[in-house]
């Protein structure tokens, strides 16, 4: 199982050098053995403001629970937060067909809408 801190180290050379194939490739594959969710959820909070290391990790939360409105609402955020409306709207309105209340997920529709 791969540890947090060489998952840390692999995710923190993609914030360093997002454009290096190599190093993205290598981050996803390392990402794609992981299945505790916790790890992933740590992860997400460590680089939560960084596109290019919190989709893949919230895409393999979900790939591990399809049904995690949070992960769908993180998404959504992320990519309102990097000036993305339509993949903000496309996974806002994914968390809200399951959980109508969804708050966080209801602003993040917001936020895409006021991008456009």
């Amino acid at each position: 199982m791969l540890q947090m801190d060489a998952l840390t180290q692999l995710a923190s050379a993609v914030k360093d050098r997002p454009d290096d194939d190599d190093v993205v490739r290598a981050f996803r594959a390392a990402l794609s053995s992981v299945t505790d969710m916790r790890l992933l959820r740590a992860i997400t909070q460590v680089f939560e403001a960084e596109l290019d290391v919190g989709v893949p990790v919230l895409e393999r939360l979900l790939e591990l629970r399809p049904e995690d409105t949070d992960a769908m609402t993180q998404l959504a955020s992320l990519y309102a937060m990097h000036l993305e409306p339509d993949a903000a709207r496309q996974w806002a309105e994914k968390a809200l067909a399951r959980d109508g209340s969804n708050a966080d997920a209801l602003y993040a529709l917001l936020m895409s809408s006021r991008l456009e």
